[in-house]
Parts: C-alpha cells; structure tokens; sequence
C-alpha cells in the first residue's frame, strides 16, 4: 500500500472525526457498558468535536477527479493520515475507558464487556495511552496541517 497515495476526501474526513468523538461520548451504549461516566464522556465528545473541526478546518484542501471525471476536494497524504490516526486514538480512548463506580459490577468498559472484567487495569492502562495517543497525534495533526498550509502559500 503506498502511503503517499492515499487522499481522505474532506467529507468524509469530516464524517470520521466527528464520528469518532460521538463514539468517545456515547460508543458505550453500544456494549452495554453504561455508567455514570457518561456525565463525562458526553462534554469531553463535545470538546473533542470541537478541537477537531477546528482541525480539519485547517489543511488546504486539493481539487482532485475520481475516475468517472467528478472533481472533489481532498486532502494531502499527510493530513489525511494525521486525522485518522487522531480519530484511531480517539476511539481506542472510548473503547477502552473503563467507568468507575461504588459497586464492584459497575466497574467495565467496551474491552472488559468483550474479554470479561479480569482485563480492568489492562483496560485503564490502554485507555491511558489512547489518550495521550489521543492528545499527542493532535498536536502532531495540528503541525502537519499548519505546515502544509504554509507551504501551499509559498
């Protein structure tokens, strides 16, 4: 697969980073993991919607022709790899994020619902690291976006 070939078309860009902070707020539901830590994951989804259209937002978008001759915008090989590489991070943070609770059930996530509860401090270590992930890939997106940007004006 050549990397440098790969051009994310701007909506559905747009469509997989908002998707992906959506998932991080409410993916939950889809497993059966509910808990209280929706009151959080909701308003950090919304954050997170927020920081990332203010990404996407930033790339210059190409004209490009798919093969029947349509022109769209896309963006450059290494935009688009920089935010599905944040949208990637930001799902695994959601899949993996374990909800607290008083009662010793009510503890899970997405991954304990799927491998059982045995795997919660492996799920809170990987929900860490998604995280940073996370945090670090868009800041990582945000300079490639940025210097792509400046160099299209030189």
């Amino acid at each position: 697969m050549n990397l440098k070939g790969f051009q994310l078309d701007t909506f559905l860009a747009l469509v997989m980073v908002l998707g992906s902070a959506a998932f991080l707020g409410v993916g939950r539901m889809l497993f059966g993991a509910l808990g209280w830590y929706m009151l959080v994951t909701i308003p950090l989804s919304f954050v997170f919607a927020v920081a990332l259209y203010a990404l996407w937002k930033v790339p210059v978008r190409i004209d490009a022709e798919d093969s029947s001759g349509v022109s769209h915008k896309v963006f450059d090989w290494r935009e688009s790899w920089a935010l599905i590489i944040v949208s990637t991070f930001l799902v695994l943070t959601g899949f993996f994020l374990v909800d607290f609770d008083d009662t010793d059930h009510g503890t899970k996530s997405m991954f304990t619902v799927l491998v059982g509860r045995q795997a919660n401090k492996v799920s809170e270590v990987l929900c860490l690291l998604s995280f940073v992930g996370a945090i670090l890939s868009y800041i990582v997106a945000l300079v490639v976006a940025v210097r792509g940007r400046k160099a299209s004006q030189d």
